[in-house]
């Protein structure tokens, strides 16, 4: 991993996991969304998609492009 500075660290091998994705889904210049939602008595959720556009109030961490 590269020095990266940001409110998440993202691996390499992840990288790697979320390009093929990209590609497995047709999205190649797609950015992957974190969404981070309250989930009552058992916790967080989290969930993931993604976007082709980042909305206004977005926080973009960039890595390998």
């Amino acid at each position: 991993m590269s020095g990266v500075t940001g409110p998440i660290t993202i691996s390499d091998s992840a990288v790697k996991r979320i390009v093929a994705l990209r590609e497995q889904e047709d999205q190649p210049n797609a950015m992957l969304r974190i969404k981070v939602s309250g989930g009552g008595c058992a916790g967080f959720q989290y969930g993931f998609d993604f976007e082709s556009t980042a909305a206004d109030d977005d926080v973009v961490v960039e890595k390998s492009g």
